[in-house]
Parts: C-alpha cells; structure tokens; sequence
C-alpha cells in the first residue's frame, strides 16, 4: 500500500471495533512466570496477556485486541491495544493503526494514543486524563516495523527480522518502561536482530495438542542473547519465551488456551 491511511478517520473511539466482527478467529492468552536465581521451578505472578483476532464486518482487513493486565501485581496496571490492518494478508508487523489505552493506577493516570501512518509520517495522538491532546510527527519507512507491545504479536515479527539482511530491522514500540514519564506510550525507535537457533527444535504441549517449535534469538531493547522464543514452526505464533532480568530473576511466558480456526 503505497499511501497508508488511518482504518475511519471519523471515528475518535479509542479501540473501537464496531466495525469488526463480534466472534473471534484466533483468541489466547500469555501467562507470565518468574523463578528466583535460587529456585529452579516458576511461579505465576498473577501477570496475563490476552488476544483475539477480529475480522471486519466485510472481511477488508482485521483487528487483533489484546490486554495486558498486572491488576494482581504490584504495579496494578492494565494496558490494552488494538492493531488495525487494511486486508487480510496484512503481516502483524505492519498495522494501519494502532490504539493504546493505558489505565495506571500507581501514576494516577489514563492515558490513551494512537498511532496511524500517513503518507511517510508516523502519526501520534496522545491523551493523558483530561489534558489537551497532544500531536506528533515522525518520519516513517515503509521498512520501518511497527511492535504493538504484546506477545502476540512478537511470533511474526520475529521470523520477519531474521529473514531480512543481516537479520536486523529497526522498529517502533510504544514505550512503557516509566509510567509517570511525560513519554509514556510515545514511539521508541530501536534495532533489532533475530536468527534461528540451529539444532533447536522442540515439541511443546500447549492445552493438550503437541506443537513443533523453533527457537530463535531476538536481541534488543529487554532481551540479550540468553533469551530463548520459542515459536510454531507452521504458523510462527509465540509458544513460549524465557529470558533473564538484570536482578538475576528469571521469567518465562508461555501461552495458554489458544484457540484458533486453523488448528
């Protein structure tokens, strides 16, 4: 698509889906689990993070929701964003549109934002409570990658930066790292690198059906190269990932109750 555009630029519904079918093609969801560096087994912290895919009404494209909710951790947050592709082949990492609505407890703030491309700029409108709105501009590629924060939609996009040249792509991901930050949810411009790990393959047991997964490397922004994900090797979906924090904790994600139309 040479001239990207906004899904409905009439509708100022941040996640609106009246335009989508009601009935999901693919739902799941990631629960994470962490592990104390003296401890060999893992915990569920209480953090999960659901999907579904959503065809529009006329099958011109679709939406993949999905919600990160840590109300039962500490941070008490819940962040849910909507990613908007123009058709149905569209790759997961390269949405028209997409909405982020923030609710931040411990910040004492709701912050909504959307992104959408417009020609080569990538568009910004941010919201914190009832502030004015705020508007910003980037220059955007068509090479560019667009990172929507969930697992869901790390799979792909995945496989997409290890098949490019030299096996980097630089990419957009809201960041959330700070939540009473004055860039929260603004764009974050970073590299990437992916590959496959060779020799690495494996059979996991997701809600009792044997999955054959590939494990890759994907360097950058949290993840080094002790990180592990695992992906389906026929539809390269995110089956499970671990990876080690600074503090010596380690944390796995690994998806459960997935139902889909094609398997």
């Amino acid at each position: 698509d040479s001239s990207p555009k906004i899904i409905d630029p009439h509708d100022k519904t941040i996640g609106s889906m009246r335009s989508h079918k009601d009935a999901p093609k693919e739902s799941g969801c990631y629960h994470y689990l962490r592990s104390h560096e003296s401890k060999p087994h893992y915990i569920e912290t209480g953090i999960t993070e659901s999907f579904s895919i959503h065809n529009r009404l006329d099958d011109s494209g679709f939406c993949i929701k999905s919600t990160r909710d840590a109300s039962q951790h500490f941070s008490k947050s819940q962040i849910t964003t909507w990613a908007y592709y123009s058709n149905l082949s569209e790759s997961f990492a390269n949405p028209k549109q997409v909405d982020l609505l923030a609710n931040l407890p411990q910040a004492g703030s709701v912050i909504s934002c959307r992104y959408y491309l417009r020609s080569n700029q990538l568009c910004v409108h941010r919201k914190v409570n009832s502030e004015p709105l705020q508007v910003f501009d980037y220059p955007y590629r068509s090479d560019l990658l667009i990172l929507p924060l969930m697992r869901c939609f790390l799979g792909p996009l995945i496989y997409r930066v290890s098949k490019s040249e030299r096996g980097t792509s630089e990419m957009v991901v809201p960041d959330i790292r700070d939540p009473v930050s004055s860039q929260f949810a603004l764009p974050l411009f970073e590299k990437r690198r992916a590959h496959v790990l060779q020799q690495r393959e494996n059979n996991m047991i997701i809600d009792s059906q044997d999955r054959c997964a590939k494990a890759y490397s994907f360097v950058g922004g949290n993840y080094d190269d002790n990180s592990i994900f695992w992906l389906d090797r026929s539809s390269k979906l995110l089956l499970c990932y671990d990876y080690k924090a600074p503090n010596g904790e380690k944390w796995r994600t690994r998806l459960k109750n997935h139902r889909s139309e094609s398997i």
